[in-house]
Formats: C-alpha cells, sequence, structure tokens
C-alpha cells in the first residue's frame, strides 16, 4: 500500500515505508533502499494521510484479508 506505485528499485529509495515491525520486514525494507518505520496496522491509513510514512508493507495482515474473503 503506497501513494504511488513501488514497481522499481528506484522508485523504493529513500522513501519512508512503515513496517508493523520484526526484523525480517526492517532488513527487507532496508534492502530495497527505503527507511523502515514501525507503525501499527491499525494506523497505517491514518500515518498515510498525514504524510508521515509513504507506503506500508504488512505481508500478515494481507494474508488475514485475503483469508477473511473466501
Amino acid at each position: 500500500m503506497a501513494k504511488k506505485p513501488l514497481r522499481t528499485l528506484e522508485d523504493w529509495k529513500g522513501k519512508i515505508i512503515g513496517i508493523p515491525g520484526g526484523k525480517v520486514l526492517t532488513n527487507f525494507t532496508t534492502a530495497l533502499g527505503a527507511s523502515p518505520e514501525i507503525v501499527g496496522s491499525a494506523d497505517a491509513y491514518s500515518a498515510l494521510e498525514k504524510g508521515l510514512i509513504e507506503g506500508y508493507n504488512n505481508p500478515y495482515s494481507f494474508r488475514y484479508h485475503i483469508n477473511c474473503m473466501r
């Protein structure tokens, strides 16, 4: 989830990306060239809206919502 599409590695560079936490997502986000910022899932939308973050990476909630739609 992001304000602008993140399709290439260049798109990720310098972006502040919210994550729910964890070493793997922190390392992954940093490896893409972005700066990880720990933000809870419940606060992700408002953080995007306020410009505190430029995107949010939460594969856990995505899987949860997909499973709920089945």
